[in-house]
């Protein structure tokens, strides 16, 4: 997968489920997926990309030890039953009556807009 730019590579995943080894840019959600179970090259490196493949497919035992290695970790992390059973016990979690511990959980957003001191009024003051 030769992104410059990926959200989650849903293209990576089923190629790993075919037992497919896979050569791919490291961008985005591409190192999550594919673990040590494949070869990353930096993006928007073709010649990286180009010796990665042909080495590839001069090794054949490489090749299918990376394949069989992605299909491994896609049918053990990235299945639909994994999925379900992350979502149930995280809603199941959630519905328990909140605990100590998680009453001093807090979701934040990644970035807060701030406010510059200036742009703060008082209340009752005037704005000129």
């Amino acid at each position: 997968l030769t992104s410059i730019s990926e959200g989650f590579p849903f293209a990576v995943l089923e190629a790993m489920a075919s037992g497919r080894p896979v050569v791919a840019t490291d961008v985005g959600g591409i190192r999550e997926a594919l673990g040590e179970a494949g070869v990353l090259v930096a993006p928007r490196s073709p010649g990286e990309l180009a010796r990665a493949c042909l080495t590839l497919l001069s090794e054949p035992g490489r090749r299918r030890t990376i394949g069989d290695a992605g299909r491994r970790r896609v049918l053990a992390l990235f299945t639909a039953e994994r999925s379900l059973d992350k979502y149930r016990a995280l809603y199941g979690r959630l519905a328990e009556p909140p605990s100590a511990e998680r009453t001093r959980l807090v979701l934040l957003p990644r970035t807060v807009a701030v406010p510059e001191p200036s742009d703060l009024v008082l209340v009752g003051e005037e704005v000129s």
